[in-house]
C-alpha cells in the first residue's frame, strides 16, 4: 500500500507511523517536510510555543492566549516517523506502474505538494485548496517554526504552477468535495485577500496605529469562533496579511516596550 502525503500537518500525517510499521505502507512526502515528520513532538512544542509569544506581544489578552494553548494538545494525534521516499518538485513516482507527478505548492505548509495523476488526470491537492461552497485561504503562516516559509506570494505563484494542470478531470483535496474548477479558486482566494487588506488598511487610516490584536477585533470581534482551529486559521490570515503589507512597504512594524504596532508607511 502507498501512502502519499501532501503535507506534514496533524491530520495529514496522524496514521503515517501506525500504517507504516503495521500494514507495510511505502510513505511518501516531500523533503520540505522530513525536519517535522521526524521531529514531530518538539516541532509541534515550538511552533506552539511561537504562537503562544507572538499572541502576547500582539496584544492579545490573557484569554485568547490561554485559550489558543488548547491547540497544543492537538500533539498526541500524530507521531513521528521516518518516511520510506522523500520526494521533490517534478519527480515522477512509478506505483506499481501507476505514474504520479510530485508538483511543489508551499503556501498552506512548507512541505506542501500535490500529485498529479496521469492516467486518470486526477490532481491530489491537499490543504493547498480545500473544496466546498464557502473557499478561505488556507495559508499557514508559522510554517516551518523557526521561520515564516508560508506567504501570500507563494500561495498565489503555487496557483498559478497549477494552472498547467487545468486538463485534470477533477481535483480531490484534503477537506471537501470535489473540484472542477482550479480557477474559480484562485480567484476567490485573491479577492479575499484582498477584501481583508482592504479591511485592515481603512481601519489604520482611520486608528493610525493599530496591534494586531485591535485589527483581530475591528475585523471579527472574536465572532462566531466554533473552535480553537477556526481561530487559529484566523490569526494565521492576519498575520500573513500583515507580512504581505509589510514586504510592500505599505504598512510598518514598530515595537514599544515589547508589544507590536503597526501604522501605514506615509508617502506610499
Amino acid at each position: 500500500m502507498y501512502l502519499l502525503l501532501t503535507h506534514e500537518h496533524t491530520d495529514h500525517i496522524g496514521l503515517a507511523r501506525v500504517l507504516q510499521t503495521q500494514y507495510g505502507s511505502t510513505v511518501f512526502i516531500h523533503n520540505k517536510s522530513k525536519t517535522w515528520t521526524t521531529n514531530f513532538e518538539a516541532k509541534w512544542d515550538q511552533r506552539c510555543t511561537l504562537v503562544h509569544d507572538l499572541l502576547i506581544s500582539s496584544g492579545f489578552p490573557s484569554k485568547y492566549v490561554n485559550y489558543f494553548d488548547e491547540f497544543h494538545k492537538i500533539k498526541i494525534y500524530a507521531e513521528s516517523f521516518d518516511s520510506n521516499h522523500y520526494v521533490n518538485d517534478n519527480d515522477i513516482l512509478d506505483l506499481s506502474g501507476r505514474k504520479m507527478q510530485v508538483i511543489y505548492t508551499p503556501g498552506h505548509s512548507v512541505g506542501s505538494a500535490c500529485y498529479y495523476d496521469y492516467e486518470y488526470k486526477l490532481l491530489f491537492c491537499g490543504d493547498h485548496v480545500v473544496g466546498g461552497y464557502n473557499t478561505l485561504p488556507t495559508i499557514d503562516y508559522v510554517g516551518n517554526c523557526n521561520s515564516r516559509y508560508s506567504s501570500i506570494n507563494n500561495s498565489i505563484k503555487s496557483f498559478a504552477k497549477l494552472e498547467q494542470y487545468n486538463s485534470f478531470s477533477f481535483a480531490l483535496p484534503g477537506h471537501g468535495g470535489i473540484i472542477t474548477d482550479l480557477g474559480k479558486y484562485k480567484t476567490n482566494y485573491i479577492g479575499y485577500i484582498e477584501k481583508y487588506m482592504a479591511s485592515i488598511l481603512g481601519h489604520l487610516e482611520i486608528y493610525v496605529e493599530l496591534t494586531p490584536f485591535d485589527m483581530y477585533m475591528l475585523v471579527y470581534n472574536h465572532s462566531r469562533v466554533k473552535s480553537v482551529n477556526q481561530f487559529f486559521g484566523r490569526i494565521q490570515i492576519l498575520f500573513c496579511i500583515l507580512d504581505f503589507l509589510e514586504s510592500k512597504s505599505t504598512i510598518r512594524r514598530n515595537k514599544i516596550q515589547d508589544a507590536i504596532y503597526y501604522s501605514i508607511t506615509k508617502g506610499i
